[in-house]
């Protein structure tokens, strides 16, 4: 297997992991050179001041679908049966600042999202989880494309540079690859495991991760919440394991990560784009991860939905896209 290849892979879920894991100053310095030209914002006021919009600012969203691999195969098959985006995590890096900024995104976010045929055809929309987006397309691509319109709806129509998604084939896979991942147990998990107790610190194997990462229904209070802080918890965890992995096994380590990837993630972005991006955050700092305050309510139909607080979305939108305007600028027209 070809090294540069194998070290592609290994950096695009240092990423993943790094996104979660803040203060890692895990990449180095190239930015894609595209991002600096952006054309200029006019400004905007929000709360008795002006903001104008970041230039030199480039975001990831990131997916982890619940499908075993994300093949289409029979597009007719993936139709309907696509699935759903049940991790969503935003990452804006800014190169003014040098610093990330992720955006951890809870699945069930009521949120306008489209609605096509069953051959993929528009057909208006509605307001859903946002996590069934996904389930619209007939193919990855086009289920990663309409996700990331509805994320770029929630969020004010602001943009979303690019995506990379990842199939729940390869939780387990990827987690004996690096000779699995340690954490600590808070909820308790032992229907699913009788290991996995609260208080428990247990070193996950093979479906041990996938239950730790994406149990749900019958844990806690049932809604995504604490799956969401116990995907925080693992990913930190198997960032760390990662980068011990690959001083200790170098190229067949790397290799081994490769093989476990076979099927499993999907993006619309090139290989080389992906490193500059990576060499270009090598000593940005990592802000700490953000949630969307909001509250989980059971709808009429009996499913789960996270109501996002409006103002504090727009708070998190203005601190993620914006930037203050000194007070002696010329404000734009």
């Amino acid at each position: 297997m070809n090294r540069g290849k194998a070290v592609l892979i290994l950096a695009l879920f240092c990423l993943i992991a790094a996104g979660i894991y803040w203060g890692a100053g895990l990449l180095q310095r190239d930015a894609p050179q595209a991002r600096s030209a952006i054309p200029e914002e006019p400004t905007v006021e929000w709360r008795g001041e002006r903001f104008a919009k970041k230039r030199r600012l480039t975001t990831l969203l990131l997916m982890g679908i619940d499908l075993r691999e994300q093949d289409a195969g029979d597009t007719a098959m993936f139709a309907r049966n696509g699935g759903q985006a049940d991790f969503l995590l935003l990452l804006a890096v800014d190169d003014e600042t040098r610093t990330v900024y992720p955006l951890h995104i809870d699945r069930d976010t009521m949120a306008e999202i489209a609605v096509t045929t069953i051959m993929g055809r528009p057909s208006g929309s509605r307001v859903a989880q946002i996590c069934l987006s996904y389930g619209f397309g007939t193919t990855p691509a086009q289920s990663c494309a309409l996700t990331e319109q509805a994320v770029r709806g929630l969020l004010g129509g602001e943009r979303i540079d690019h995506y990379l998604s990842l199939g729940m084939g390869g939780i387990g896979r990827l987690n004996d690859a690096v000779g699995g991942v340690t954490v600590t147990v808070t909820d308790d998990l032992t229907a699913m495991d009788p290991a996995l107790s609260p208080g428990a610190t247990v070193t996950l194997r093979g479906g041990q991760a996938e239950s730790f990462v994406r149990s749900r229904i019958g844990v806690g209070s049932g809604t995504n919440e604490e799956r969401m802080a116990r995907q925080r918890v693992y990913l930190a965890s198997f960032l760390e394991t990662l980068l011990q992995g690959v001083r200790a096994g170098g190229e067949s380590y790397l290799n081994n990560l490769l093989a476990a990837l076979d099927e499993t993630v999907q993006k619309d972005v090139g290989d080389d784009w992906l490193l500059a991006l990576l060499l270009a955050t090598s000593d940005y700092q990592w802000a700490e991860i953000a949630t969307i305050p909001g509250a989980h309510v059971l709808g009429a139909d009996g499913f789960t939905e996270y109501h996002a607080d409006a103002d504090a979305l727009r708070e998190l939108v203005m601190r993620l896209y914006y930037k203050p305007v000194p007070a002696d600028s010329e404000p734009s027209t």
